[in-house]
Formats: C-alpha cells, structure tokens, sequence
C-alpha cells in the first residue's frame, strides 16, 4: 500500500535518501518491484612483513581477520626496486615474493 505524502514526510531522512536513490537507479526486477539487499563490510587489519626471495628481501602487505592471514601481496615498489638491483624483470621478483614463505604464517594445505 503506497504511502501518504504526510507518511513519507515523517521517514527517516537515511530512508528517504535511500528511497530517492532506488528511483533514480531504476533497480527493479523482473516483477517490476526493488531489491533491496543488506551488505556489511568487514576490513581486514593491515601489516607488513619482508620476504626473503632469491633477488632480495621484498616487502609483503598482510591482510589479517581475527588473526589469520587471508591475504598477501607483494609491495610493486619493492619489487620494482629489488629487480632493478637484480637486472630482472618485477614480474620475477613478484612471483618469487608471492612464492616465498612468510615469517610467523604456516603455509596453507
């Protein structure tokens, strides 16, 4: 059942602004109704630890949840840095850091 024009006055104005942007996105379905779906974002804790590859010590970004490494990159500065000492390419250096076991992680399985 639509609402008022009073009733829409007396939303929320986080409700309003949510509405005002379904309309202007035009996000209907099939049905011709709107989904609507809750989303949460978690952000994972970020550290650095260096590498020991065979061109030199890189620098590797951790990305932690509640204590467990869910992800590990290669810094490109780093790498760029380390292969140019070395005379090769980055794309070297990078696979061999993404390689390379981290100080303080068990490898996965």
């Amino acid at each position: 059942m639509p609402l008022s024009p009073d009733e829409i006055m007396k939303l929320p104005a986080e409700v309003l602004v949510l509405l005002d942007a379904i309309k202007d996105a035009r996000a209907v379905d099939g049905d011709g109704g709107t989904k609507i779906t809750r989303a949460e974002r978690r952000k994972l804790r970020r550290d650095f630890v260096d590498v020991k590859t065979p061109f030199g010590t890189v620098k590797v970004k951790l990305g932690r949840l509640d204590g467990r490494v869910l992800q590990a990159a290669p810094e490109f500065e780093s790498c760029r840095s380390v292969a140019a000492m070395a005379g090769v390419p980055v794309k070297e250096v990078f696979d061999a850091a993404r390689r390379a076991p981290i100080p303080g992680v068990s490898p996965t399985p």
